[in-house]
């Protein structure tokens, strides 16, 4: 008998997005996606793959993804109407109304007639009635002022830096925002200052008996102090309380998680999951839940769910290996922390490896960094999750690549809110400096900015929301 052979052929592009369609007209986004970026990686230039991919993104609450994708276009001078719509949408995702009427008035300046037209007046006129006197939305300047700080302040405590975030929640001047003084207790507590966190927290269950995140925050400070009559107490109020809000589920599972109670924090996951799907944090924390409980194989399936979501997600493909090593007998069974990231000794193996491969001729490291993917998802890891001194080499070197993917990693680094400001402002010079056209949009300071370098490298930020700016380099 012959050889039976199997004929492979490359499927066109628009092969792909007709598949991704079909999935969306049945609300499928997490399947949708890994045909929508393979429509993308053969056609990179269509802005209707684009458009379509960024709103994908919007109606699986990754705005900053988005966004991403959004600002990337208009910096390109492509469908420069329908990004700004997009944008509007998702900075009314993000509660940044001011930014969202911004983009909508600019959308509606450039297509007054367009396909989005009555939708972006309709969420014009939202924001104006939300914005009224009557309703409170942050027409005084002190309220705006506090609101401001309380944001910077949770960005801070968000990044590790707990002093600062004190600093910044101290100077909130309005009372009656107990989120505030929820995150300032919070940050005490990260600062091992655990009694005046308890305090501050009892301020706020005087004000709101039943503030979920407060009485959550009660349960972890005394569950901290190995005070279990307390800690029993504050549980049971969880218990009576009814969370109506998905914010408030995920704070009750995180509590579990830091208490470890694996199975309570695992059911109430799967409740915030149900409302919000495409979390990935609290899909990873799930994974975790469920491994701990070792339930192997639904530690897998929500591992694998957030592979598909993020191809590139580092994270999730480790702990996917490690949990199916431990079901397969190939580790030992240890419990896990509820901890994002990767292990001590499997970071300080990355770093190893990536260290060695940096200290190869630059050749070799351009070549490895546009042929070999896991190469490249390895460096984009230790950009993002690194510390400060190795953010900043990883910077270095990839500006040293000097290609478009290259550009484009850096550019999407800058437009990451939870990154620090000041590894940003290197970025910068690095992008300058292989001849990137500016601007370079960035989030700085909890605002996206447009951002341009003088010839002595000096930084010359513009607020300008996203507008172009007219005015010539320094």
């Amino acid at each position: 008998m012959g050889e039976t052979r199997i004929l492979s052929f490359e499927q066109p592009a628009d092969f792909y997005y007709e598949n991704a369609l079909k999935l969306l007209d049945r609300m499928d986004y997490i399947n949708a996606l890994p045909h929508l970026r393979q429509a993308i990686e053969k056609d990179p230039g269509n802005t209707e793959y684009l458009l379509t991919y960024s709103e994908v993104l919007t109606e699986m609450a990754k705005y900053d993804e988005s966004n991403v994708i959004l600002l990337d276009m208009l910096k390109s001078g492509r469908v420069e109407n329908e990004c700004y719509f997009g944008l509007g949408c998702n900075f009314i995702g993000m509660n940044d109304f001011e930014k969202a009427h911004q983009s909508f008035e600019q959308y509606l300046m450039l297509d007054p007639n367009g396909e989005f037209a009555e939708d972006a007046q309709e969420f014009l006129q939202f924001i104006d009635d939300y914005s009224d006197p009557d309703n409170g939305f942050l027409t005084d300047v002190t309220q705006k002022t506090s609101y401001e700080l309380a944001n910077a302040g949770k960005r801070h405590l968000d990044m590790g830096e707990y002093k600062r975030a004190i600093s910044l929640l101290l100077q909130v001047d309005d009372p009656t925002m107990l989120f505030a003084k929820n995150n300032l207790a919070l940050s005490y507590f990260c600062d091992h200052q655990v009694d005046r966190a308890i305090e501050i927290t009892r301020e706020v269950l005087k004000q709101d008996r039943h503030n979920i995140h407060a009485l959550c925050n009660m349960a972890l400070f005394y569950g901290e102090k190995g005070d279990y009559y307390h800690l029993t107490e504050y549980l049971r109020r969880i218990d009576a309380e009814d969370p109506g809000q998905p914010e408030d589920l995920y704070k009750i599972a995180i509590t579990f998680c830091e208490l470890m109670r694996h199975e309570r924090a695992l059911d109430t996951f799967d409740d915030y999951l149900e409302m919000r799907p495409y979390d990935e944090r609290a899909t990873f924390f799930a994974a975790i839940a469920a491994y701990n409980q070792k339930k192997y194989t639904r530690s897998i399936e929500y591992l694998m769910r957030m592979i598909k979501m993020d191809p590139a997600n580092t994270v999730a493909q480790y702990y996917c290996g490690f949990v199916k090593s431990v079901m397969e007998g190939e580790q030992a069974f240890a419990l896990l922390e509820y901890k994002y990231g990767l292990p001590p000794e499997e970071t300080r193996r990355r770093l190893e490896y990536l260290n060695s491969c940096f200290g190869q001729d630059i050749q070799t490291v351009r070549r490895r960094w546009e042929e070999d993917t896991d190469f490249s998802a390895l460096v984009v890891w230790g950009l993002e999750w690194g510390d400060m001194t190795l953010k900043t080499a990883i910077a270095g070197i990839i500006a040293e690549m000097r290609d478009d993917k290259a550009e484009q990693t850096l550019r999407r680094f800058l437009l990451q809110p939870n990154q620090p400001d000041a590894i940003k402002n290197h970025v910068f010079l690095l992008l300058k400096k292989m001849g990137a056209k500016e601007p370079y949009v960035a989030y700085v300071d909890g605002n996206v900015v447009e951002v341009k370098v003088s010839p002595v490298q000096d930084l010359r930020i513009e607020k300008k929301e996203n507008e172009e700016s007219n005015s010539d380099d320094e």
